[in-house]
């Protein structure tokens, strides 16, 4: 957050007298890092980047907004750069995050933990978001920001992300239909988010697809076994009921729901459970 001092302090309405030459200067400056690879180097961009951060540091947003929309274009920014825009106010941190395909992961992570809730609304809508920043953005537990990477079909949910989205529609049913249209959710997130659901969101929750487990670890030990052992191991899994290992994680049990899922859903026949 240190970066953001000096950018802080330039950000006022009061902008005072600017020179010819500077601006000149400034605008030279933002030229070359954009210049393709094929006319200038890694080592030249390199240092031309690190003089422009240390102008726009004491630049106005104006100025830092123009260079922002600029750079939003290119395929490959210097890291410098990067980390400076994206940890700026909206204004000029957004044309990077709605536009550019050059930042990766790491970039993204670290905008949505220093950045403001804005930022992260941006982030959500961003084309194929990995499960890593997703993760990022859901921590915080901000509606607009989740409403957002929910509505996004190309945003990817990990296992985690998903519980932690079941967790919070406690708190904030509206979730509810949002997440039983994600193809991450199983049929056992289906049967918690039930229970304290509307009447709408519990029709859709029970005409939830059941989808086939996919093949871990003990469905493959169960192929070994039945190989050489026939159906004994199919017939010991299935006297195993339905396991509790989806209820040990953190996100449910602090949603106050604690046991194993029914084995069909009940007869809904109102909005009380």
């Amino acid at each position: 957050m240190s970066d953001l001092g000096p950018l802080a302090l330039s950000s006022h309405d009061e902008i005072g007298p600017r020179s010819k030459a500077r601006t000149a200067l400034f605008k030279r400056l933002a030229d070359v890092v954009c210049l393709p690879s094929s006319r200038v180097n890694a080592f030249e961009r390199s240092m031309i980047a690190d003089l422009l951060v240390e102008m726009l540091r004491e630049a106005v947003v104006e100025e830092r907004a123009r260079v922002a929309r600029r750079l939003a274009n290119l395929t490959d920014i210097p890291a410098a750069l990067v980390r400076l825009l994206l940890r700026d106010v909206i204004e000029v941190a957004g044309p990077l995050l709605e536009n550019s395909v050059a930042l990766n992961d790491a970039d993204l992570v670290d905008c949505a933990m220093r950045g403001g809730v804005d930022h992260r609304r941006l982030i959500a809508a961003r084309r194929g978001v990995t499960e890593l920043v997703c993760e990022a953005l859901i921590n915080p537990l901000e509606p607009t920001v989740i409403e957002a990477l929910l509505h996004n079909e190309l945003a990817r949910l990990s296992s985690d992300a998903v519980e932690m989205l079941v967790g919070a529609t406690r708190a904030e049913p509206r979730y509810i239909p949002l997440l039983l249209k994600r193809s991450e959710l199983r049929p056992s997130h289906a049967y918690i988010v039930f229970w304290w659901a509307d009447a709408d969101a519990r029709r859709l929750a029970t005409s939830f697809p059941s989808r086939p487990p996919r093949a871990g670890p003990i469905r493959s030990a169960e192929r070994r076994c039945s190989s050489s052992n026939g159906a004994s191991a199919i017939a010991w899994r299935s006297k195993k009921a339905p396991t509790q290992a989806w209820m040990r994680r953190s996100p449910l049990r602090r949603a106050g729901f604690a046991g194993t899922p029914p084995r069909k859903f009940p007869t809904c026949r109102g909005s009380s459970p």
